[in-house]
């Protein structure tokens, strides 16, 4: 089953996760660079993470499980070029 949502929901949840996870140091609050989130439990679970290399450039270590595939409406939305690499699992 797909869950579908559109981007301000799917944004609205992701606020919502930054500011209820328990896993920011004062530390990783204090430092802009690095980031780290707890997924938001209503799509699935686990962590991701955001390292910012330099000005521009973005690290993110993701390691999480959505309960249902996931379409977020907004077609048009762009964040940028990535690479992923699979660490292990089957991944279809």
């Amino acid at each position: 089953m797909t869950t579908t949502i559109s981007q301000q929901a799917h944004d609205e949840l992701w606020q919502e996760a930054e500011a209820t996870t328990p896993l920011m140091t004062a530390r990783e609050q204090s430092n802009q660079w690095d980031w780290i989130c707890q997924y938001p439990p209503t799509l699935g679970q686990g962590l991701i993470q955001r390292i910012q290399l330099r000005e521009g450039i973005c690290l993110w270590i993701k390691d999480y499980q959505l309960h249902d595939d996931l379409l977020v409406g907004d077609s048009d939305y762009f964040q940028g070029l990535g690479y992923v690499f699979f660490t292990r699992g089957i991944h279809l």
